[in-house]
């Protein structure tokens, strides 16, 4: 009841970012609970330090719903961070045949769940059902391997679901991805016990679709399958886009299956004429022991098959020495090269799993205060910042907290927060505001290219509802950008979190983000004047795995850059505006080398902006942009809707060169709205290579201006445009 009647609480608070705190040091008893929404804020936050128990008798549960135990259902924006502990006491219900789920996601878009310990669930130990926009990071599931049913993850309905950065060890799946679930991707997973990681079942009563699947630097340990697709016969729909990557397993059963003729009970199992369709499935840079000799099992449905199965650099071997491992293969038709199931490769690999909690009684909060903060807004706190960073970088915590208060204004001169911390999960709580110096004096002596940066820190998540003020307006009129520094920059830290935050007047870029891997901003407010020069919302370069969701941005400058190096970039629900939209690039200036790819926009509107979806690149470079997908887009008033600009000069005076970026596999679907200009979709591309395969489908702009008609350009562009107006006469095939 109390943890109910706190959660109404919270549900209904009218604060930006309320916070439900379950404190440390204390062990909470609950029987089933509902944490139901939708709540006033779309950005709650749960402070997990305490830990929480299941009754540990079958007869507490009594009059309850026996399919779960904790649940939250349709509360977008929730974010779960902490040390504690959920433990469902499983162990007597597993000689039962229906069990509770310990917890449960229903419709929570936007959902972060990070640094939490699950054990010994009664069934599945965390349930995703319909869910959106999904990070899990750093994570610590167990159960003994002969507790039935404890999954560690199951997904189904769910889509752009990212798993980071965790332990999962079980009774059976590690992970398990079911129907309806697209754009999953499981990155940095020790697994172990347990059944791996599998698709499926699928097609077990009916219609069923995967796809978008992709598992990368992962390791399974002494698990009973490894990497698996498993559908019955007799259903209909796909598995498809599947890509296992960078996988290591050290004694595995059975470590790559694909099973169409799924049936556990090997009993009335039927041959039926239908079947799921799988296809574009890759396994890439696999290695490892198996316990099974038969290291490779493709066992594809006979009557629709398994259709564009590529192996690449697999050697896997048995832990026999001596013994030969070979590899199985019905109906599946595909390539490899490179792949050796016989014992010709070996290799030898020692895993430390090292799971440290944290010292005993170890504090992890460290409040600035604490170390001298201020907080006048007129008192330099720079210092006192640095030296809390410090001991929460070096805490043995195993989820050390950075505390920035609220009702506090912090005055920042340049300041650098460094690692590598000893944990992996460094959490900072910005609920306080920080301001830098109003004056341009005030900088001297410091680097001028960066004014707050972390660096080199894996594992953080920045969380609240604090402002980061740059105070840019001194800085506007400088002439040369680069001499002007960035007001928040991360470099190199993967597994990054921030949530929350309000960032306004940037001296040039608000935030920029550099060679980072699997990285999350949701519920950002970044703003500042239409006239300020330079001063993007968010830059991206070298960076991969980045998700951008649910924020506004209105700038001077691009909302969004996505510049060289950069891919498997999403950004999903952005209001976007005023600012110069959402652009890759440019590219190949001064004849470099840039790549761009797989970078996917969707459910975005552009207000009044610049421009809107945009890729700009100069003559004379070489590399490449493709793979780049804008979906469901409204413009409002927007000049310039949709641009590719393959002679981007901003100064002019630049050269007709031979050589230039290869663009290439862009979409642009469900595209509509209203432009101030007339020329509502201009492809400019390169004379030289042109453009390849463009596509727009469902595309309709017009003009603000009643019974002005709106036009296309088109130069050395080739693709296909369908129900699009205006019609985009100059592509050609």
């Amino acid at each position: 009841m109390a943890f109910s009647n706190a959660w109404k609480a919270t549900c209904n608070a009218p604060s930006r970012n309320p916070i439900l705190i379950i404190p440390a040091t204390k062990i909470f008893l609950l029987k089933p609970v509902t944490f139901s929404g939708p709540c006033k804020s779309t950005s709650i936050h749960v402070l997990m330090s305490g830990n929480i128990v299941a009754p540990n008798s079958k007869m507490a549960w009594k009059g309850f719903h026996i399919n779960r135990w904790l649940a939250f259902t349709h509360v977008n924006g929730l974010t779960i961070i902490g040390s504690g502990t959920i433990n469902g006491r499983g162990a007597a219900w597993w000689s039962q045949p229906c069990l509770h789920k310990a917890l449960t996601f229903y419709w929570c878009n936007g959902l972060v769940l990070k640094g939490i310990r699950h054990i010994n669930s009664q069934r599945n130990h965390i349930t995703i059902s319909n869910c959106k926009d999904v990070t899990f990071s750093n994570l610590y599931i167990s159960a003994p391997k002969t507790s039935p049913n404890t999954d560690g993850i199951d997904i189904s309905g769910s889509s752009n679901v990212q798993i980071l950065n965790s332990f999962i060890g079980t009774g059976d799946d590690c992970i398990a991805i079911s129907s309806g679930s697209s754009h999953i991707n499981i990155t940095g997973i020790a697994c172990g016990p347990g059944h791996g990681i599998s698709i499926g079942a699928l097609g077990a009563h009916g219609e069923d679709t995967v796809e978008e699947v992709h598992v990368r630097n992962c390791t399974l340990k002494g698990t009973m399958t490894g990497v698996r697709i498993k559908t019955w016969q007799g259903g209909v729909g796909n598995a498809r886009r599947i890509s296992f990557e960078k996988i290591r397993f050290i004694r595995a059963d059975s470590p790559i299956i694909i099973d169409q003729y799924y049936c556990p009970s090997r009993v009335n199992c039927k041959n039926e004429t239908s079947g799921i369709r799988i296809s574009d499935v890759s396994y890439r840079s696999i290695i490892g022991t198996s316990t099974t000799d038969k290291v490779i099992n493709l066992s594809c449905d006979q009557n629709v098959g398994c259709t564009n199965i590529q192996l690449n650099y697999v050697y896997i071997t048995s832990t026999v020495p001596g013994k030969k491992a070979y590899a199985f293969s019905f109906n599946a038709h595909g390539n490899y090269t490179h792949t050796r199931p016989e014992l010709i490769f070996t290799v030898f690999i020692t895993i430390l799993y090292v799971l440290t909690p944290g010292a005993s009684g170890a504090t992890n909060l460290f409040n600035v205060m604490d170390y001298g903060a201020v907080g006048d807004g007129k008192t330099d706190d720079s210092a006192a910042f640095s030296k809390a960073w410090k001991a929460t970088c070096n805490s043995p915590s195993r989820n050390p907290i950075l505390v920035i208060p609220a009702s506090k204004i912090f005055l920042l001169k340049p300041v650098t927060f460094s690692g590598p911390c000893k944990s992996t999960s460094i959490h900072v709580l910005m609920s306080g505001n920080i301001v830098a110096p109003d004056s341009r004096s005030a900088w001297k002596g410091y680097h001028l290219d960066m004014w707050l940066a972390f660096t080199n820190v894996n594992g953080l998540t920045i969380i609240g509802s604090g402002t980061i003020n740059g105070r840019g307006a001194v800085w506007w009129s400088e002439c040369s950008s680069y001499r002007v520094p960035q007001a928040l920059t991360f470099y190199r830290c993967n597994g990054l979190l921030l949530k929350g935050t309000k960032h306004i007047n940037s001296q040039r870029n608000h935030i920029a983000i550099f060679d980072c891997k699997d990285v999350t901003f949701s519920n950002l407010h970044i703003s500042a004047p239409k006239t300020s020069p330079n001063t993007d919302g968010i830059d991206i370069a070298s960076s991969s795995n980045v998700r951008i969701l649910n924020s506004f941005i209105g700038t001077g400058d691009d909302c969004i850059a996505i510049s060289s190096g950069s891919s498997h970039i999403n950004i999903t629900g952005i209001a976007c505006g005023p600012g110069h939209g959402i652009s890759v690039g440019s590219l190949g200036a001064h004849g470099g080398n840039d790549t761009v790819e797989e970078v996917h926009v969707r459910n975005c509107t552009f207000n009044e902006t610049m421009t809107g979806v945009r890729i700009k690149t100069w003559q004379g470079g070489v590399g490449y942009a493709r793979k780049i997908l804008f979906e469901k887009i409204k413009f409002i008033r927007a000049d310039n809707p949709i641009i590719i600009d393959q002679y981007y000069c901003p100064g002019g005076h630049c050269k007709n060169e031979t050589s230039g970026i290869k663009i290439s596999d862009v979409s642009y679907r469900y595209i509509t709205g209203t432009s101030t200009t007339d020329k509502v979709i201009n492809l400019s591309c390169d004379q030289s290579v042109g453009c390849t395969n463009i596509q727009l489908y469902y595309v309709h702009i017009i003009s603000t201006v009643p019974g002005k008609k709106a036009y296309s350009f088109s130069f050395n562009a080739h693709g296909n445009c369908t129900h699009t107006k205006p019609v985009v006469k100059g592509l050609q095939p």
